[in-house]
């Protein structure tokens, strides 16, 4: 079990196939145990860049909903929220994620 910190573009390639998704789907599975955690504007950054793809026509409106649907179960679920946080905060749980990965 590991501690990761997601952005945005990581958390939108659970939903959407792209370079990265089966890394992302290997780190993300339930049943790897994995703490994962995201910043609070992430949820809007992920909505925001599923609805850009399905107006770009890389995912149509049943997908665009299923993902939609999916991201916010796995929302309440499974990611950890970092709220609150200033850059200063995020770049210290950076630092500390950095850290942590060496130290394994």
């Amino acid at each position: 079990m590991a501690t990761y910190v997601c952005d945005s573009s990581a958390v939108v390639k659970r939903y959407v196939r792209e370079t990265g998704t089966v890394w992302v789907l290997s780190l993300t599975d339930p049943g790897a145990g994995h703490t994962l955690y995201v910043v609070g504007i992430t949820g809007v950054e992920v909505v925001s860049a599923l609805t850009r793809q399905t107006r770009r026509g890389a995912l149509d409106s049943t997908a665009a909903a299923t993902a939609l649907a999916q991201f916010r179960h796995d929302w309440a679920h499974q990611y950890q929220t970092i709220g609150g946080c200033t850059v200063k905060c995020v770049t210290g749980y950076l630092q500390c994620g950095q850290s942590c990965r060496r130290m394994r």
